[in-house]
């Protein structure tokens, strides 16, 4: 696309570094393995605002500024579990 904001809010490398996670405000949460540049999979479709890796690297968190926290397998992209916060979350962190 040409218009439109594509900022990076937060960006994380897994803890082995197989796997980097962008929070984007306009594409949602990107993940991809770190030795390639393919998106694996996508979370949301905007306003994601914060990734996180589990310390074993086997789940990944995200929050967007709809107040909901998802986590999902880092290797499938499925979700594992989803709740929304009563307040908007910035960032997370396992």
């Amino acid at each position: 696309r040409q218009d439109g904001d594509f900022s990076v809010r937060e960006l994380a490398w897994s803890p082995a570094g197989k796997w980097i996670a962008a929070a984007t405000k306009m594409e949602g949460t990107i993940v991809w393995p770190a030795h390639q540049m393919e998106a694996a999979y996508r979370l949301g479709d905007k306003d994601s605002t914060g990734v996180s890796f589990s310390p074993d690297e086997l789940l990944l968190a995200a929050t967007n500024y709809d107040s909901k926290l998802t986590i999902v397998s880092t290797e499938s992209g499925t979700v594992e579990y989803t709740t929304t916060m009563p307040t908007t979350m910035s960032t997370v962190q396992f």
